[in-house]
């Protein structure tokens, strides 16, 4: 008799350790992910003080002003930009930094 082909056990093996190897990997890829979030955002967050310095050098308010959205898009940002984790952003006036309400994401 010749047959060919696995035998049980290293089927057996061969699924251990693609399973030791999930183990591994999907912690590591849901850190990146909340890491790249967390850049993705402080990015979004630098964008809208820097819109809003802008803003109150050009409109003449200095830091006592306070800006809304419709007053940076479109002229100083391109849209209104959103954290990728699902959290809002508040501008604030221009004497503070803008914050994002998912907890971690700010720029100090």
């Amino acid at each position: 008799m010749n047959r060919k082909g696995f035998t049980l056990v290293e089927i057996m093996i061969v699924v251990s350790i693609m399973g030791v190897l999930l183990v591994v990997a999907i912690p590591n890829f849901t850190k990146s992910r909340q890491r790249t979030h967390l850049y993705a955002c402080i990015s979004n967050l630098k964008g809208i003080d820097n819109a809003k310095e802008i803003w109150a050098m050009e409109s003449g308010t200095g830091a006592i002003g306070t800006p809304s959205w419709s007053d940076l898009v479109p002229d100083y940002l391109s849209s209104e930009p959103s954290c990728p984790s699902g959290g809002a952003c508040d501008l604030g006036d221009t004497n503070t930094q803008s914050t994002c309400t998912v907890e971690g994401h700010s720029l100090s």
